[in-house]
């Protein structure tokens, strides 16, 4: 008796983009993935060479805002998987934009703080330009993903100004 198995073809992904727009969204993905990892990372190194008063409090405002943009990355990498895994970056794309490229922060808490917060206002400005080249993509998915984050870089934004004024 042969038995004899079927295979099917893989299926689509119900919440991906057409096939003719999967390159041009996952690059976008791509470019959203590299500066939110290169956020994540300054982030950490300036909670880690912080030294003022309230230290304790600084740095688990740090630590925490970390921790969001490294579940925003996460986030990022999901939907690039979900979408086409093969046009993951690489860690040569991260080299390549100067993720790893900075010294050790140093000089007064307020302008780390202040650093800080204008990468978060360039993250949610890329976020901005790239949603404008996705939205006549039929991508709703990545389209709601992106406007959450744009919303969280604009409030840890809010949040360390405020900060930075006490």
């Amino acid at each position: 008796m042969t038995m004899s198995v079927k295979v099917l073809p893989r299926m689509a992904s119900i919440t991906a983009p057409p096939a003719e727009h999967s390159a041009s969204v996952t690059s976008a993905l791509n470019l959203i993935l590299v500066e939110s990892f290169s956020l994540y990372l300054k982030t950490r190194r300036i909670a880690s060479f912080l030294s003022a008063p309230h230290l304790r409090a600084y740095f688990l405002l740090l630590e925490d805002q970390a921790k969001q943009v490294l579940e925003m990355t996460d986030a990022v990498v999901e939907r690039i998987c979900e979408i086409d895994p093969l046009s993951l970056g690489t860690m040569g794309d991260f080299v390549r934009h100067g993720c790893f490229i900075g010294r050790q922060p140093h000089g007064p808490l307020h302008s780390m703080l202040m650093s800080i917060r204008d990468e978060n206002l360039e993250v949610a400005t890329s976020l901005s330009f790239i949603k404008s080249g996705v939205v006549g993509m039929e991508d709703l998915t990545s389209l709601t993903l992106i406007d959450l984050w744009i919303e969280e870089a604009e409030r840890r934004a809010e949040f360390l100004f405020e900060t930075s004024r006490i």
